[in-house]
């Protein structure tokens, strides 16, 4: 079983690169392939050389940046990372479960739900798609989490932090049942 990661970023700022390089690094003993999506038109090589297929696409805004990278990836499982998420401890491939939209326990961070990370099979992406291409950021979809709900799951045996993410930027919007 292979597990591809695929984060999208955008690096514009050195304190940016350096949560990104930590995430990656955090990541990769564990992941089969690394996809980064930088959102700039700047090269970073220590982020080309943490990626396994590395992409540069100005201006495509989260959502469809993180598409490219989700069908670039070859794993049977595929993860998404925000660039700003460390893993902390367990091996993500323990969130390798068929039929099940995976997630890690979250540190600092009083939430059931959320994007910071996130697994799923490669069936079900190609059954149900990942982020719709219309939107600018991905943190407001609530098509997301309502098509992934029934398959929604936390595994605590991952622990991931987000302690470098801004105040409120993974926080779902609520969806119509709510």
């Amino acid at each position: 079983m292979r597990l591809s990661l695929v984060v999208p970023t955008y690096t514009v700022s050195p304190q940016l690169q350096e949560v990104t390089v930590a995430c990656l690094k955090s990541f990769r003993p564990y992941v089969d392939e690394i996809i980064v999506c930088e959102d700039t038109n700047t090269y970073i090589r220590e982020l080309h050389d943490l990626a396994d297929i590395y992409i540069t696409h100005p201006n495509m805004q989260l959502a469809r940046n993180a598409n490219l990278g989700w069908a670039a990836a070859t794993g049977d499982y595929i993860s998404e990372a925000s660039a700003d998420t460390t893993l902390i401890e367990g091996d993500p491939k323990l969130l390798c479960v068929p039929e099940k939209f995976n997630m890690p326990q979250v540190l600092r961070r009083n939430v059931t739900e959320t994007c910071c990370y996130f697994v799923l099979s490669r069936e079900m992406y190609q059954k149900y798609g990942i982020w719709e291409p219309y939107l600018k950021w991905k943190y407001t979809d609530t098509h997301l989490f309502n098509k992934y709900r029934p398959f929604m799951s936390m595994d605590h045996r991952v622990i991931i932090d987000t302690e470098n993410a801004s105040p409120g930027m993974f926080q779902r919007a609520k969806g119509p049942e709510e």
